[in-house]
């Protein structure tokens, strides 16, 4: 929360820079359980980012502010 969008129920979207998502790793680790709980980032370019294919209502979010709590 506070980096992007949450587009689905434990899925967050974000469009960061690579010292944003260094501090929003360190946060996640600090809440965590590595024993359960399952954490993914997947890093996609801007030239990654025009070729996702969505389907439906999907859209790219782009948040153009990132609020860091």
């Amino acid at each position: 929360m506070g980096y992007g969008e949450n587009v689905q129920d434990s899925l967050f979207e974000c469009d960061i820079d690579c010292r944003l998502e260094s501090g929003l790793i360190q946060k996640i680790m600090k809440i965590i359980n590595p024993a359960e709980d399952d954490v993914r980032i997947y890093r996609l370019c801007s030239s990654c980012n025009k070729k996702a294919v969505m389907l439906g209502k999907a859209e790219f979010s782009r948040v153009d502010m990132v609020i860091v709590p």
